[in-house]
C-alpha cells in the first residue's frame, strides 16, 4: 500500500512522458487519497482539479468549478446504519437516536462527521428522557469515526 502512496505522489522519473498538465498539490493529494483507500489506479489521471476562484473582474468558467457541500437533507437511514455499524446496537434504540439527532439538526451523516461526540451527547442528554439509555461517548465517536468513513467515500467520489 505505501507503494501505491508513494506513486501517486512522486513526480515522472526520466524516461516518461510527462503529463501534458504538471500535476497540482490538490491532484496529488487526492491521488495519494485514492491510493491510501485502494480505490483505483495511483496513476489514474481522471481527478479533476478546480478552477481557483476568480479575480475581482475576472469571469469563472463554472462547468469546471467544483466545491464541496454538505447536503442538507434529512436521511434517517444513512444516521442508523452509522449507529448499528459504529456500536452494534439494537435497531430500536439506534432509530430513536437518529430520530432525536434529526430533531437536534443533524440530519446525515455528513452533519454527523462534521461533529464531536462531546457536542452529540449533550444533544442526546438534552433530549433523552428515559428510553432508550444514553450511549456512551466511546459509542457516539464510533458512530463518527463511520460517518467519517462513509463522508470521505462519498466526497472523494464528488471530486472525481
Amino acid at each position: 500500500m505505501e507503494d501505491s502512496i508513494m506513486e501517486a505522489i512522486a513526480p515522472t522519473e526520466e524516461g516518461e512522458e510527462e503529463e501534458a498538465a504538471p500535476m497540482n498539490e490538490r491532484e496529488r493529494r487526492a491521488r495519494a487519497a485514492m491510493a491510501r483507500f485502494g480505490n483505483g489506479d495511483a496513476n489514474d489521471t481522471t481527478v479533476v482539479a478546480a478552477k481557483p476562484k476568480p479575480v475581482e473582474n475576472e469571469t469563472a468558467d463554472n462547468d469546471d468549478e467544483w466545491m464541496l457541500v454538505t447536503p442538507i437533507e434529512d436521511d434517517i437511514d444513512e444516521l442508523i446504519e452509522c449507529i448499528t455499524e459504529g456500536s452494534s446496537e439494537e435497531e430500536n434504540a439506534s432509530k430513536a437516536w437518529a430520530t432525536i439527532l434529526i430533531e437536534q439538526n443533524v440530519r446525515n451523516w455528513r452533519e454527523l462527521a462534521n461533529c464531536e461526540a462531546q457536542f452529540i451527547f449533550s444533544k442526546l442528554e438534552s433530549a433523552i428522557t428515559g428510553q432508550p439509555p444514553l450511549p456512551s461517548t466511546d459509542n457516539i465517536e464510533r458512530w463518527i469515526d463511520e460517518a467519517q468513513s462513509r463522508s470521505l467515500e462519498e466526497i472523494m467520489l464528488e471530486i472525481v
